[in-house]
């Protein structure tokens, strides 16, 4: 058994030795013949690909199960706690963009490109060309604050519900 539960978070595996596995680096059963493999002895991780079995000793043992799954559960809840926090930081980054975007669709500026469009448009809907537009719709964000006038469309509100349906 190894030297307890991985404590190591950021473990470089210089310290490894060779073993014998039927073990993928996931845990998981092999399938074919065994494997030589390194596996660390600070953490438990196989690591790499399988060595040429010439490199075994008569000596050589299996691998340690039990740290490499102790291994695998520590790997797995790091990733889960990491997922979570680029989540949480997706969220936030998110939402201060959409509060700069509604900021911004109240500003002076936006309500002149605004107007800029509907003039262009002749006050009709770009997107079925029967309703009077009522709204602008961007086609990207890229230039948000200084957009090209091609990049937006002046739409009714049937056609900008339509159009975001399709896009979510």
């Amino acid at each position: 058994m190894g030297p307890g539960p991985v404590t190591r978070p950021h473990c470089f595996h210089e310290n490894k030795r060779l073993v014998w596995t039927h073990l993928a680096a996931s845990g998981e059963m092999l399938n074919g013949p065994r494997q030589l493999r390194f596996q660390c002895r600070d953490c438990g991780k196989l690591l790499a690909q399988a060595v040429a079995h010439v490199r075994a000793r008569p000596d050589t043992p299996q691998v340690d199960e039990q740290f490499l799954r102790e291994w695998i559960s520590y790997d797995r809840q790091r990733w889960s706690a990491a997922s979570v926090e680029k989540a949480q930081m997706r969220a936030e980054v998110e939402a201060e963009l959409r509060e700069a975007h509604r900021r911004y669709l109240q500003s002076d500026e936006w309500r002149q490109i605004r107007t800029r469009v509907f003039l262009r448009a002749g006050g009709m809907c770009e997107g079925c060309g029967a309703a009077e537009a009522t709204q602008v719709h961007h086609l990207t964000y890229q230039h948000q604050g200084r957009e090209f006038l091609w990049e937006l469309v002046a739409v009714c509100r049937t056609c900008h519900e339509r159009v975001h349906e399709i896009s979510n």
